[in-house]
């Protein structure tokens, strides 16, 4: 009857714990619930308003005489996650002008830190 008891007590033991760090327990940036995941890795972005900023593959699709800083109040992460973006011209050196042109790139650096990611940037007249 003794080992029963003993038996018992573990089980509680070992059940109470379980709960305790299952109601604790906060995942990293970096993991889901699903797992690891590239959280902070992710360069992909969204658009909130596809009036105006399409988001395609690998390129922004944007109507013809919008600036930079539209495009950025436009944009966001896919994931929720905080990016940081530069422009380019279709070379890679910084933009001077404020004005975006098709082969610009919209470079975005994913919340890590290190991962960096681009869009090339095509200016239309109308967009679907």
């Amino acid at each position: 009857m003794k080992l029963n008891r003993k038996f018992i007590l573990i089980i509680i033991v070992l059940l109470i714990g379980a709960l305790f760090y299952g109601l604790t327990y906060e995942p990293k940036p970096e993991e889901s619930a699903d797992g690891p995941s590239l959280y902070t890795f992710n360069t992909k972005v969204v658009s909130t308003d596809e009036f105006v900023v399409q988001v395609d593959e690998d390129s922004l699709i944007i109507l013809e005489g919008t600036s930079q800083e539209e495009v950025l109040s436009i944009i966001l992460a896919s994931n929720g996650s905080n990016q940081s973006y530069r422009f380019t011209t279709s070379e890679g050196s910084e933009k001077s002008v404020e004005q975006l042109f098709s082969y610009d790139r919209l470079y975005v650096t994913a919340q890590n830190g290190v991962t960096e990611g681009y869009y090339i940037i095509k200016v239309v007249d109308t967009l679907n």
